[in-house]
């Protein structure tokens, strides 16, 4: 019966440490500048595939002049334009002084 553990504490060490070092080798490998040289390569293959048609897609086609925005805030968009100083101005307070507070 102890020979029989001996042997089989021997094989699960032998399992435990391939398990080990093709976990090592698998990591060094995905880390290194050839795989992701690779992965780039495959992805932008199929990137260029799609994007060209996904940008046609998504422009509008454009007719006639364009509008010009107006910066005049005594028109009907004047409300939306304060929002937008405010909820600025609440983020830059936030990003320099209470995020770092909390």
């Amino acid at each position: 019966m102890a020979r029989i553990s001996q042997i089989l504490s021997i094989l699960s060490f032998i399992l435990s440490a391939s398990t080990v070092g093709a976990g090592y080798f698998a990591y060094s490998y995905m880390t290194s500048p050839q795989f992701e040289a690779k992965m780039m390569e495959k992805v932008m293959k199929n990137v260029n595939k799609i994007l060209p048609n996904q940008i046609e897609k998504k422009l509008p086609k454009v007719t006639g002049p364009m509008v010009e925005m107006s910066n005049n805030y005594s028109d009907d968009t004047k409300w939306f334009w304060d929002y937008i100083e405010k909820r600025n101005k609440e983020h830059i307070e936030w990003e320099t002084k209470g995020k770092w507070e909390q």
